[in-house]
């Protein structure tokens, strides 16, 4: 099997896959690189006796504003404790307080189910446990510094990867009964983002062009904390510092989110920002303050050690002052469409975390379910893919080299565009659009495009080329939905409309059309 991406997704699946099972895991950067190990909230699953999975299932669908697949969301749910408990017998450490495991709360749970590990540095904790086993298990082979160029695909079958190995700078071709994409989101290709700069929707770019189904692009969630400084270097304030009892409040020190739901700062993830910003907009003003002098001193620094070393880089830290925040890029909804086991309309493709569009979050993740999501239906996946062999006819012909290069002056090339991509989506088609902003977002990317992409064989050409396509499919998905849902808020439809309770998916080959849940 090829696990394409090194973030919990990938690993876990590494880890659950039969240990006389060949796996080859690749990843761009260092192994420790992704969106998981900067995930600082925790896993939400249902551990206590006073919790059910009918209520962490009701949350859900509360929170995914009416197009949550039931069937999946009821898998996550029904499977999630398991796969915690598989955690802790492989030695997996959760945070603990009164010798239970420690449960936070978050916004849109009605219960505490939050389990967290290292205070805030659940993503570290868990990747650094997996890559711990990993090391161990001798059917693995890691590819770090290695890029996937191309899925390798032939009359609607995954056959292998095409990869380029940064070191020694040569292309390898891997051939596998199956595929398994687990490379993140997509929330990096934004230029104010909470997302390592190797988001940038790598997965879904290689299914497309594939011949996979891509749905739900518009629905992009904006975290309503993100740290606000004026050289625009950001960095996260988990969720859970809100779920732990920090006020939002305005430069006036009042606190606002009572004005807008009445669940105030526990309001789900979607409406946070969107009041944030209108109250913004308000105003004038370009942030809001997180405060946290009313909460015990000892027990949030415990809590929260990472975030407060991360804070002092920037002179700051949680209790001497409000902090400083505004929304940011920061989870895609959307991605890959996947089936029950993580299966892709093009068969021996599978896709597993961010990058997929499984349905479980509807128009707006439940905070902490993310996590949850990789786990459930990377094991789902690695499962359902055992018994995959090669069709008789195989597309096994060498392709090495096959309409490729490498320029290394092109990555100042790939650089420039990048923050062009970014300040296009941030501006056009970010957390408020409309239909000008958008069609003016999709001429812009095509201009671009145009300008910076001369060689589209090339390795940066073809980078360029796969930010350019989840841009447009952005722009295009966020056109097509003439209302406002969860993470999509069109200012010139302000209102949810029941004509649209329904998902969106398209293909290379083909238009956009419902998804039938």
């Amino acid at each position: 099997m090829i696990i394409i991406g090194s973030g919990l997704a990938g690993l876990y699946a590494a880890v659950c896959s039969d240990p006389g099972r060949k796996i080859a895991i690749i990843t761009k950067s260092a192994f420790q690189t992704s969106n998981t190990f900067w995930a600082q909230g925790g896993i939400a699953a249902v551990t206590s006796i006073d919790d059910k999975p009918a209520y962490h299932f009701r949350d859900t669908i509360i929170a995914g504003r009416g197009l949550c697949d039931e069937k999946v969301v009821d898998l996550l749910v029904n499977e999630g404790p398991q796969r915690i408990q598989h955690l802790i017998n492989l030695g997996m450490n959760f945070d603990i307080e009164d010798g239970v495991i420690a449960l936070g709360l978050e916004g849109g749970h009605s219960k505490r189910r939050v389990l967290h590990a290292g205070g805030d540095a659940t993503g570290k904790e868990l990747v650094n446990f997996l890559i711990m086993k990993i090391k161990e298990m001798h059917n693995i082979h890691v590819y770090e510094y290695s890029d996937v160029t191309e899925l390798i695909c032939e009359n609607d079958y995954c056959y292998g990867a095409e990869i380029y190995k940064f070191i020694p700078g040569e292309i390898e071709i891997l051939f596998s009964s199956a595929v398994l994409l687990a490379t993140g989101g997509a929330s990096g290709i934004f230029d104010r983002t909470t997302n390592p700069e190797t988001a940038t929707g790598d997965g879904i770019s290689l299914a497309y062009n594939a011949g996979a189904e891509i749905a739900d692009m518009e629905f992009i969630q904006f975290h309503p904390t993100a740290l606000y400084t004026k050289s625009g270097r950001t960095m996260l304030i988990s969720e859970a510092v809100r779920g732990e009892g920090a006020y939002l409040i305005d430069s006036d020190g009042k606190r606002f989110m009572f004005d807008y739901h009445p669940d105030g700062e526990l309001a789900p993830r979607d409406i946070v920002t969107r009041s944030i910003v209108r109250h913004l907009l308000k105003s004038g003003e370009k942030k809001v303050f997180l405060k946290l002098d009313h909460l015990n001193k000892k027990k949030i620094l415990a809590r929260f050690s990472n975030i407060n070393d991360s804070l002092r880089e920037f002179g700051l830290n949680l209790f001497e002052n409000p902090i400083p925040v505004s929304p940011a890029a920061h989870y895609m909804i959307g991605g890959v469409l996947t089936g029950l086991s993580g299966e892709t309309s093009v068969r021996n493709l599978f896709a597993a975390g961010e990058t997929t569009s499984s349905g479980v979050h509807g128009a707006n993740r439940l905070a902490s379910n993310s996590l949850l999501e990789c786990v459930v239906f990377a094991k789902r996946a690695a499962d359902f893919s055992s018994g995959y062999t090669f069709p008789e006819r195989a597309a096994r012909e060498s392709r090495k080299g096959k309409d490729f290069n490498f320029d290394p002056s092109g990555s100042g090339i790939l650089r420039k565009f990048r923050t062009e991509i970014g300040k296009i989506m941030t501006d056009y088609s970010g957390i408020i659009r409309n239909e000008g902003s958008i069609l003016q977002a999709r001429n812009f990317i095509n201009s671009f495009s145009n300008e910076f992409i001369s060689q589209p064989a090339e390795y940066h050409g073809r980078k360029m080329s796969g930010i350019a396509s989840v841009a447009l499919l952005i722009t295009e998905f966020a056109f097509a939905r003439r209302e406002s849902r969860g993470g999509h808020i069109r200012e010139d439809f302000p209102d949810e409309k029941d004509e649209f309770s329904y998902r969106v998916k398209r293909s290379i080959n083909s238009e956009l059309t419902r998804v039938n849940n």
